[in-house]
């Protein structure tokens, strides 16, 4: 097995002249290819040895006479956490040596108590051992930096998305509420100027407040659907699509929807809710749909959610603006469910959702 390892470059870190000189005989005995050996009786001498030459391994005793125990392992390691590290140990320190172990060390060796053949096998292992760790520390540094950057972009989704909100809604007083209010003003200001037509004026500014009221509803109903609490997520999603496709030419279907799926918790469902309203607000404006179904499912554990649409589609491998699909991710991921999107050109959209129940 000793040609499957490259030729290395070893430090033996030991102040005993005799154990140094019995485990330099077992390394010539186990035919392992070698670079080079280096020795050092200190742990300043091994602290250099690292930083100018880099061994693919360290073998080292943890009681030398500038350092002792667990702080010996600690200072090569800290300076060598790349490279594997195999403590040297009599009986008396077996405890200490099972504790490197624990803070990162591959292997340990009882002094006496081996001989070339496990020497050989325990090095070759130790190798092995880094290096499946340090894979595995790279994936998972990988994962955890895909991760952050996913939060920040959720992040400045939410923080897009609100501002957008903001803006819709003052547009909305100001150019459609604020604008009724101002018309049933002049309707009053007249009547107060001794306008002959009071009646109608009287008339023209209860219509005109009756207006505003309706809009402030529909506005504040948009933002908080209260049906949704009161009389549930079925009925409030029925609500949802009569107001999306008044006037519009556009029929939605909400289809197979499990009774069940009312019992989950009403963050839940406001969830829900929510990502129905913002993947239909982007069919109504991208789409050219003329029909989208809604559909909801229940198994196991898991609640699912399908909208499609007939309409134009797109190519996924090309980049979109807008942030509707960043929007529903980040409410599909703050529960911990999954989003899956599948389009290509003249074929529509289907989002398939799926969230944990519990």
């Amino acid at each position: 097995m000793s040609e499957d390892i490259p030729k290395l470059k070893i430090l033996i870190i030991e102040d005993n002249q005799e154990d140094l000189l019995i485990f330099n005989e077992f390394l010539r005995l186990s035919k392992l290819p070698i670079e080079n050996i280096f020795h050092s009786f200190t742990l300043k001498e091994a602290l250099g040895i690292i930083i100018k030459n880099r061994p693919d391994l360290i073998i080292m005793d943890l009681n030398l006479p500038d350092s002792n125990g667990i702080p010996t392992f600690n200072r090569i390691n800290n300076e060598a956490p790349a490279i594997p590290i195999v403590v040297l140990s009599g009986l008396n320190d077996l405890d200490t040596a099972l504790e490197t172990i624990a803070k990162g060390a591959q292997d340990y060796l009882l002094k006496g108590e081996f001989d070339e053949k496990l020497l050989l096998k325990t090095i070759q292992y130790s190798i092995e051992r880094k290096k499946n760790l340090l894979k595995e520390n790279k994936k998972r540094n990988l994962y955890l930096e895909n991760k952050l950057k996913m939060q920040k972009i959720i992040t400045n989704t939410i923080i897009q998305t609100q501002e957008r909100e903001r803006k819709e809604i003052g547009l909305e007083l100001h150019d459609n509420i604020n604008q009724i209010l101002a018309s049933a003003s002049m309707c009053v200001q007249m009547a107060r100027n001794g306008d002959k037509n009071d009646k109608m004026l009287l008339e023209n500014t209860s219509n005109f407040i009756t207006k505003a009221i309706e809009e402030i509803r529909k506005l504040t109903k948009s933002l908080n659907p209260s049906s949704l609490r009161d009389i549930g997520l079925e009925v409030a999603l029925q609500e949802l699509i009569s107001n999306m496709t008044l006037n519009k030419q556009l029929t939605i279907h909400l289809h197979h929807f499990n009774k069940e799926i009312e019992n989950i918790c009403w963050t839940k469902k406001l969830t829900f809710y929510r990502i129905a309203q913002e993947q239909l607000n982007n069919i109504l404006k991208h789409s050219m749909a003329t029909s989208a179904e809604i559909i909801f499912s229940l198994e196991g554990n898991i609640i699912n959610l399908l909208i499609q649409d007939n309409g134009i589609g797109y190519d996924p491998n090309k980049k979109r603006s807008g942030n509707g699909f960043y929007n529903i991710n980040s409410r599909v991921e703050a529960h911990k469910g999954e989003m899956q999107i599948i389009s290509s050109p003249g074929k529509g959209v289907i989002l398939k959702i799926a969230i944990p129940h519990n």
